[in-house]
């Protein structure tokens, strides 16, 4: 069949002349390209189903609908009778076309770096063949054609390729700042011969988002004003460069939660805590949206107009951009913000994310009930009991799961009691014979207040009767969050007298403020996981509630916990679902859901930006994009005409260079390291890689990794950017164990990422090897280090250059 095809393409295209006509012009090539259709399905699973049926006579028909890689596919079948007899196929089928174009496509491209797409011509047919291949580009956002931003020459180029071979071609682009994901057309064309290939890069930045806040706080029939210095203050005559200003403004708790649940669903990570998270998200959302008609109904209202953007239809490519560059969760405008969360909120979506969620949670349970903190590791008590303590504040709530989940659920629960009593009554023993250390002792703590959720579940009497009497002894010496904790889980076994003198002495260490409410000046970040401000007042928040039930002291409470929230959520994933919970615990009813808050920016107010549908909920939300922002815009004026508070913030995004936003903590540091590889005749050696190193595409890369503290840190992550013209050599995640620090390591698709649930004092050494893929100068990539569930704790790298010809 290739002859005739060939015969008539020679017929309909002289070659020569014909292709140098053709290139001679720019716009006869270019509207014979946009004709072109072009191959976007690349999955790699062309099909899969667990069963099908045979008909009368046997006979199977498979209809799917093929990806458009071209490429070698490996069909495999397993057949069965009722008789279990068997039997196996194993079948490979290449999808090929007559002339072919396939790219070399980087996982991403990076701000500021000069890069060269390759892509491979094909030619199967029985002669040479002239072929014009072009290159367009366009903002996958806007669909607008951005040729001219990223190219300096014409992406336009011609190749004659001889019978039954291939020839490279490329094109040198230049990546500007400011684009997010970049839509890349390849064609290639030789008379009735055509082909092509449309895939989405994303952009990731050079740069960090800096979000700075002024949160407020207005009583009922009051009117105050507040200044965001930061913006107020800003040197005109410097330049800065804005990402947006939002206002957001409230005074219902409930509607305050929703919008920062999706903070929660959307997080990159799978380890036990965020699995959680996003188990909680959606099932506490589930919960919200069907127990409130009115935000059922603004929720609909959003669903008519779903999200339009290549984000959001592409889960693989979201993941890399979100994870490099999270503010790109934040919509662009409010009618944009609305139907993301709309589409978010969707009863489907939900409840399908909580069954994937709960199941990837079951893969991290041993079957001894612990939980491992990510696959691979031994299981964990703290995070066994952060999952436990967490159902139970789901109980409390009011939420209930699916039935379908009730079965599983319950076993999961069991089993996690059952492996949280076998490793406190282990502790127990061991304490009656020797001292247990403060870090341990804490898990008690922990224990008794996960274990009160769970009275119903039968508990070791002579355990309980150590482990609460220890904890009466011992308060004084705990922290905040250990005596909030240790107050709760007291009062819920039966001490009527410990916990109010507990919640005594916190009442006397308290600090009043207009500005912030009721909060503990001692209340600071520590390098251990319970020594997490958020997570602590929220704690505090609970137990005042709980045993005090003084709901002004609570609301007074809120008030700090609101000032801490950071634009979407708070500090972390655990920071937000403790937070929330907080938040929707009783205190005052401010469901108030009337609009009656005037707020105005600069002396403008800002109603006519308020969407109709956003006033039934008592919720107002304003973005400003970039060109919109001035100086005067950090002054607010806030006017609640009706009794009840309100409080909101007024949050600026804008961006800085990367060394002036994460300056290393005291005692934290990380060192890069990049090294060729070559052979020689006494075996491999490397070199370390300078400006001046001449990188080549094959080369092998290795990174090394120094990491140095001066004291124990818990859950800490180490991530290590990497240059876009490299690949990782690793594919697959997995726990591994050297020099006494063991630690999961994640290679990713702009990363690789490095989790560990304990970091010794010292200098740690991690080492893992890259490939050269790509042509171009590059940004190295930068490692970053930092406490999982304190954010502020973290250092960085330097960043580098890398060349490759």
């Amino acid at each position: 069949m290739a002859a005739p095809a060939a015969a008539s393409m020679a017929d309909g295209f002289a070659p020569g002349k014909a292709l140098a006509k053709e290139a001679a012009t720019e716009e006869a090539p270019k509207k014979q390209t946009e004709l072109i259709n072009p191959r976007k399905n690349f999955n790699e699973t062309a099909y899969f189903i667990p069963e099908i049926k045979t008909d009368a006579q046997g006979r199977v028909v498979l209809k799917f609908t093929m990806p458009e890689a071209l490429t070698r596919w490996r069909l495999l079948a397993f057949a069965h009778t009722k008789e279990l007899k068997i039997g196996t196929l194993e079948r490979e089928i290449v999808t090929q076309k007559e002339l072919m174009i396939t790219a070399n496509s980087p996982r991403f491209l990076r701000e500021g770096d000069t890069i060269r797409i390759t892509a491979r011509i094909n030619n199967l047919t029985g002669k040479a063949m002239p072929v014009l291949a072009n290159l367009s580009l366009s903002d996958a956002l806007t669909g607008e054609p951005i040729d001219q931003k990223l190219a300096r020459t014409s992406l336009q180029t011609s190749a004659t390729v001889a019978a039954g071979q291939g020839q490279a071609v490329g094109w040198t682009l230049v990546i500007p700042a400011g684009l997010e994901t970049v839509t890349c057309r390849l064609t290639a064309q030789s008379g009735t011969f055509t082909d092509g290939e449309e895939f989405t890069v994303p952009v990731l930045p050079n740069r960090m988002l800096v979000t700075d806040t002024q949160p407020f706080w207005v009583n009922g029939r009051e009117t105050k004003e507040f200044k965001l210095k930061g913006l107020t203050n800003l040197n005109p005559e410097l330049p800065v460069q804005h990402e947006r200003l939002t206002v957001e403004v409230t005074s219902n708790p409930t509607w305050y939660a929703l919008q920062s649940l999706p903070y929660l669903m959307e997080y990159r990570y799978e380890c036990a805590e965020q699995l959680f998270s996003r188990l909680y998200a959606n099932s506490l959302a589930a919960h919200i949206v069907g127990s409130k008609p009115a935000f059922k109904q603004v929720i609909a209202e959003w669903q008519k107009n779903p999200p339009k953007s290549p984000l959001q239809s592409n889960e693989e490519l979201r993941a890399v951009a979100l994870e490099n560059s999270p503010w790109l969760a934040d919509a662009r405008s409010e009618s944009a913000r609305q139907a993301q969360l709309g589409q978010l909120l969707d009863q489907n979506r939900m409840a399908a994310e909580q069954e994937r969620a709960f199941e990837k949670l079951q893969q991290l349970q041993t079957s001894g009930g612990g939980f491992r903190w990510f696959g691979g590791m031994e299981p964990n008590l703290t995070m066994t009991l952060h999952v436990l303590g967490g159902f139970g504040h789901l109980q409390k709530l009011g939420v209930h799961f699916p039935d379908e989940m009730q079965t599983d659920l319950s076993e999961m629960q069991t089993n996690a009691i059952h492996y949280a009593d076998a490793e406190m009554k282990r502790w127990v023993q061991e304490q009656r014979k020797d001292k247990a250390t403060p870090l341990r002792y804490f898990s008690a703590i922990q224990y008794l207040y996960a274990r009160s959720f769970y009275l119903d579940k039968p508990v070791d009497k002579d355990m309980l009767a150590f482990l609460k009497q220890r904890v009466a002894d011992d308060w004084l010496k705990q922290s905040l969050q250990g005596q909030a904790l240790s107050a709760m889980a007291l009062h819920r076994f039966g001490d009527k007298v410990t916990p109010i003198a507990i919640l005594r002495s916190l009442l006397e260490r308290t600090r009043q403020s207009e500005e912030l409410g009721t909060y503990w000046p001692d209340n600071t970040s520590g390098l251990y996981w319970y020594q997490t401000p958020i997570e602590t007042q929220a704690y505090l928040i609970e137990a005042f509630d709980e045993i005090k039930q003084d709901r002004a002291m609570v609301d007074n409470m809120k008030r700090w916990l609101l000032r801490q929230k950071q634009t979407q959520s708070w500090s972390s994933t655990k920071a937000t679902t403790e937070a929330i919970y907080a938040l929707l615990l009783r205190g005052s009813d401010w469901l108030d859901t009337k609009p009656n808050t005037q707020v105005s920016l600069g002396g403008q107010s800002i109603e006519s930006r308020v969407t109709k549908t956003e006033t039934i909920t008592g919720y107002q939300k304003v973005t400003y994009a970039a060109s919109e922002i001035k100086p005067e815009m950090g002054v607010i004026q806030i006017t609640k005409k009706a009794d009840g508070p309100a409080w909101g913030a007024l949050y600026w995004q804008h961006f800085e260079p990367l060394d002036r936003v994460m300056p290393g903590s005291a005692g934290l540091s990380v060192q890069k390291t990049l090294y060729v590889q070559h052979d020689s005749p006494k075996g491999p050696v490397i070199t370390p890689v300078t400006p001046q190193t001449a990188l080549k595409p094959g080369d092998l890369i290795k990174v090394r990794l120094i990491l140095k503290t001066d004291r124990a840190m818990e859950y800490v992550h180490l991530k290590d950017g990497r240059a876009s013209g490299f690949e990782p050599v690793a594919a697959l995640s997995g726990y591994k164990y050297q020099n006494g620090l063991g630690y999961y390591e994640s290679p990713r698709d702009a990363s690789t990422d490095f989790f560990m649930s304990h970091l010794p004092v010292g200098t740690h050494v991690f080492e893992y090897d890259l490939r050269v893929a790509q042509t171009g100068d590059f940004s190295a990539g930068v490692a970053t280090v930092q406490c999982f569930y304190a954010p502020e704790f973290a250092a960085h790298s330097a960043g580098e250059r890398v060349n490759v010809k």
